[in-house]
């Protein structure tokens, strides 16, 4: 019989020890574990609460396995984890050359659920105090977090990249259906489609790399990525340019609106966006011309009403009906323009003149209902 010495059974019995224990806490995760890779990968929200929460109880009450150098390497596997399923999920043969409706949705459920975990853990890191072992302290987890999510923020960097191709292609492919009226409209159609054009070619030869684009190790994706981005910047700046030579061909301020809805969401582009961000304030300056023209109406009604007694209104209406119908359709007029710099993405209305243009607008409502009362209250005398 072998026969060990003190020392070395007393090493014995303290490994077995410690075995024990990591062996006992870490049990009640295998199950979380192999529940989370079984999973499809949108159901792995779900999970992410009980697994942290059960680390965190490893955590506060393993005697053995409560070390930075053991938990790091354990959530840093998750990590490793989570992105295998993210890849497997997004399949990245198919991310950038598939509908880009159904592409931008497993994007965007990817991102949520990585940032979920990463959300998790710092909330759980911040309020370790729950886990109280028999009112004892709980070690801080004081281990910077790049060690656990360095690879994992690369990933979710790069899944935000290929969010950005999407949401740009879901973007410049629209100017296929952008049509601009006006004297020089047909001109600077022409124009939309020769840059609807490039875009295509330009996502048609970036998407079609035999490249792995979510491989982190692949150095010629960036400079791709580099080179996409700059051809799309030069798009944006002449997409502005055709938006504002659009814009000043508007006749007013109908017209302007219509002009901003053909644009639609291409004026919330940055580049775009630069140069739309000084026509705003010119609709405002349309705005207080037609409240002008619109209170001179009134006043002028008004004025006839009190000198020959009675106003002059549509031929095929009662002379209380039409002067109802005359009020309304000038209140309409005010109503709907106003109602739309609401809806702007711009706050048009906010700055100074703004402010004076809504003084001015809701003194001529005031007028107007005060109005539409009077032709009411008389209908129902009547």
């Amino acid at each position: 019989m072998l026969l060990l010495s003190p020392r070395l059974q007393q090493g014995v019995l303290t490994a077995l020890e410690e075995a024990e224990d990591v062996h006992f806490y870490l049990r009640p995760l295998q199950p979380l574990f192999e529940d989370m890779e079984s999973a499809e990968f949108p159901d792995v929200r779900g999970q992410i609460g009980p697994l942290m929460h059960t680390v965190c109880l490893v955590w506060a009450n393993s005697r053995h396995y409560n070390t930075p150098p053991r938990l790091v390497v354990l959530l840093r596997e998750t990590c490793n984890l989570l992105v295998q399923q993210a890849r497997v999920y997004l399949v990245p043969e198919e991310v950038l050359r598939g509908e880009l409706s159904e592409s931008l949705m497993k994007v965007q459920t990817t991102l949520e659920t990585l940032q979920l975990f990463r959300s998790t853990y710092d909330e759980r890191r911040a309020n370790l105090s729950r886990y109280q072992r028999n009112g004892g302290p709980v070690r801080p987890w004081d281990f910077p977090p790049l060690l656990v999510f360095s690879g994992l923020d690369c990933f979710i960097n790069r899944v935000k990249s290929i969010k950005d191709i999407l949401l740009t292609a879901v973007d410049l492919l629209k100017l296929d259906k952008l049509q601009i009226g006006g004297v020089r409209g047909r001109a600077l159609s022409q124009q939309v489609q020769v840059l609807h054009r490039g875009f295509v070619e330009t996502f048609k030869l970036f998407t079609e790399k035999p490249y792995n684009c979510l491989d982190l190790n692949n150095k010629e994706y960036e400079e791709d990525l580099r080179e996409f981005k700059l051809k799309v910047d030069d798009t944006d700046r002449q997409v502005g340019a055709i938006f504002c030579q659009a814009f000043e061909e508007t006749s007013g301020l109908e017209h302007a609106f219509k002009v901003l809805d053909m644009f639609g969401g291409l004026l919330e582009r940055p580049l775009v966006a630069t140069d739309a961000l000084d026509r705003f304030p010119l609709l405002v300056s349309m705005f207080d011309k037609e409240l002008d023209c619109c209170t001179r109406l009134y006043k002028k009604h008004i004025k006839t009403a009190e000198e020959r007694g009675w106003a002059p209104v549509s031929r095929n209406r009662p002379a209380v009906a039409g002067r109802l119908r005359w009020a309304q359709e000038l209140q309409l007029r005010i109503k709907t323009p106003f109602s739309r710099f609401r809806h702007l993405s711009y706050p048009c209305l906010e700055s100074a003149e703004g402010a004076r243009v809504i003084h001015k607008y809701e003194e001529l409502t005031q007028l107007l209902n005060r109005c539409v009362c009077v032709c009411v209250c008389v209908c129902v005398y009547h």
